[in-house]
């Protein structure tokens, strides 16, 4: 599936609004997502998000053309009372988990990569791959990572019970679904 509609965002203070409540009554951790390439950026929403019962962790969203130093900054602007994880986009993660773990990061996540499809026009339309065939690829880096005793959360084409538990056989520390959320997984 390719997911063209960019990420939609309504702001931090609209999201805190609708979900804190059911945030701290969840009966699950929550982990906050943001996507934000500029560190005093993310500083001041990681400030704003620690003030919230039952957030458990702060997830940093790495855009595909980051550069390890703004990983880095990044992660070094999210770094306070909780967490940090990082998502790094999955076929950069071998090259940017070393920077994300030197700067503080308690785990890395795998990002959804992209990709382009013809439209019926005939233009090309680009976006996010989501879907079972990216699993081969995010399992040998979930991998790959491991081996080298990284702590990965495993994300990409899990929408099977058997594939999460591939990843965690492969050394994940957790993982991430998202179509077979969005489909009903097996």
């Amino acid at each position: 599936m390719l997911l063209h509609t960019g990420h939609p965002n309504p702001g931090l203070s609209a999201a805190l609004k609708r979900y804190a409540t059911a945030w701290a009554r969840a009966p699950l951790p929550i982990i906050v997502h943001l996507l934000s390439g500029r560190p005093a950026e993310v500083k001041k929403a990681v400030l704003r998000i620690e003030e919230f019962d039952n957030v458990t962790a702060v997830e940093i969203g790495v855009e595909v053309d980051s550069s390890a130093g703004l990983v880095s900054e990044l992660i070094a602007a999210a770094r306070g009372e909780l967490p940090v994880i990082v998502q790094l986009p999955l076929h950069r993660a071998m090259e940017l988990a070393f920077a994300a773990l030197d700067a503080g990061a308690a785990a890395l996540s795998l990002g959804a990569p992209r990709g382009a499809l013809p439209a019926p026009d005939g233009r090309l339309v680009s976006g996010r791959l989501y879907g079972p065939a990216l699993f081969p690829l995010a399992l040998e880096t979930v991998r790959e990572l491991s081996k080298m005793k990284l702590p990965v959360i495993a994300a990409g084409g899990i929408d099977t019970q058997a594939r999460g538990d591939a990843m965690l056989g492969a050394g994940a520390l957790a993982v991430q679904m998202d179509v077979g959320l969005w489909k009903g997984a097996d």
